[in-house]
């Protein structure tokens, strides 16, 4: 708690910054000076952050109401990014947020939808600049040179790890951790030394499969993983990587000093639990889990990160961020105001210093280049060492490497773990009888999404 309220004092001071430079803006900027009686505009705003990344989120928006007077956002916590999202497309025009954070599967949707309000018309309206902006972050929201929404709290998978298990089993994580091969090497001898119950979890996410795909060279779907046009099935059974990452994941979990707990959501919060409680030394999984395992482990072990392992010695990552972003949504009201309002509201939650508050507070990714240069992301670094390597795999990779977009990611993402959890379970169970399941229920999936928006 310490630091949060440490956080809010920085943002008080950087929000009275912001007040005093106000006039020395971008010429091109929306004219936001509140309502027609004197008071500020009111917004909405709707999201999914519990726990610690809830509290650095409403320090947000509380830094941003002092910082002006011309809009007033409130904030309300709407659940899970499910729960969320089934919400707003039950609440109808006028009842909705004005600006929402929308996790990543829903970006198919929101676009064939008419919940939002794009944020590149706002970008053109005011020629506002994005060359600070990290593009390849930028790229996983931009469809046919529109991005729809903005990036907001970016995650990218990572191996995180307990460094004294390491120090201990005679681990360098700088240099024995560049496959997978040596992650397993390093599982087996913290293991065998007794550091861990087990040396490392393989975390059971559908995510991390689309992203193995893409580290693997290929596409999960047809039409270039639906950006060259629209998805109308999985080719992961033609292109031999469905099996090959299946067998992969069996094969490397089925070691003693290897686990994985469940898949899902579920199996994600356990392999947290027990890696914080000092049962499992490596996770790999998201980079945003830092904050989160390293409050688990409340002092006992220090925790490091560093970017995810390799297929093979020489691989650069060809994979992709994920995460969530900021959507400015379509009120159907006509009110420009309410929408400008959330323009200027998003455009504050990327400046550069609120970005490196946001990185540090998180683990999640700075979306500006300048936040680099901070002195408040300076200090996470000396804290996390391994983030660079982290930040900076997204320099190897490019537009070829974004996941998949299609209206069924969610459907997806419950069969994949479920299959993978079938065949850690059951030997009888054939890697070709889970691609089968994956591959046959996903294009019923997105068969049913396509037909019912008329999409081809």
């Amino acid at each position: 708690m310490k630091k949060i309220r440490k956080w809010v004092s920085c943002l008080a001071v950087f929000a009275m910054a912001m007040l005093m430079l106000a006039g020395c803006g971008s010429s091109g900027s929306e004219d936001t000076s509140g309502t027609e009686d004197g008071s500020p505009v009111e917004i909405t705003f709707w999201h999914s952050m519990g726990n610690r990344n809830g509290e650095a989120l409403e320090n947000i928006v509380a830094s941003f109401n002092e910082s002006q007077d011309d809009v007033h956002v409130n904030i309300e916590y709407q659940g899970s990014y499910d729960d969320a999202f089934a919400k707003l497309k039950t609440t109808p025009a006028g009842q909705r947020p004005d600006v929402m954070q929308i996790y990543e599967q829903g970006c198919f949707q929101m676009i064939h939808s008419d919940y939002f309000l794009s944020v590149q018309d706002y970008i053109d309206k005011e020629s506002y600049d994005l060359s600070d902006y990290n593009q390849m972050i930028l790229n996983w929201y931009t469809v046919d040179d529109t991005l729809y929404g903005m990036p907001f709290n970016v995650s990218i998978p990572a191996i995180t790890y307990n460094i004294e298990a390491l120090e201990a089993a005679g681990v360098d994580p700088e240099t024995d951790l560049e496959t997978f091969d040596d992650v397993l090497v390093a599982a087996e001898k913290v293991a065998d030394a007794g550091l861990c119950q087990y040396g490392v979890c393989l975390d059971n996410d559908a995510w991390l499969f689309e992203e193995f795909v893409s580290m693997k060279g290929g596409y999960l779907t047809d039409h270039e993983n639906g950006r060259n046009g629209i998805a109308t099935k999985l080719i992961i059974d033609e292109n031999g990587l469905g099996k090959e990452i299946l067998e992969f994941w069996r094969d490397f979990s089925s070691h003693p000093f290897a686990v994985t707990y469940g898949g899902g959501l579920s199996g994600t919060a356990e392999a947290k639990k027990e890696f914080g409680a000092g049962n499992v030394a490596m996770l790999i999984s998201t980079c945003g889990i830092y904050r989160d395992v390293q409050d688990g482990a409340d002092g006992t072990f220090t925790v490091g990160q560093r970017c995810v392992p390799k297929f093979n010695e020489g691989d650069v990552f060809t994979g992709s961020n994920g995460g969530g972003a900021l959507w400015i949504i379509n009120n159907g009201n006509g009110n420009d105001e309410k929408a400008d309002a959330a323009w200027e509201f998003i455009k504050y939650c990327t400046d550069p210093e609120i970005q490196a508050e946001w990185v540090s507070t998180t683990g999640y990714l700075p979306l500006r280049l300048s936040a680099e240069e901070t002195e408040t992301y300076q200090a996470y670094l000396e804290e996390n060492p391994g983030f660079e390597s982290i930040l900076h795999q997204l320099d190897e990779t490019s537009e070829a490497g974004l996941l998949a977009l299609i209206g069924c990611t969610n459907e997806m993402r419950a069969i994949i773990p479920s299959e993978i959890q079938k065949l850690l379970d059951d030997e009888s169970y054939t890697t070709d009888e889970a691609l089968e399941t994956i591959v046959n229920d996903t294009n019923e999936a997105i068969t049913r999404f396509n037909e019912s928006n008329g999409l081809e």
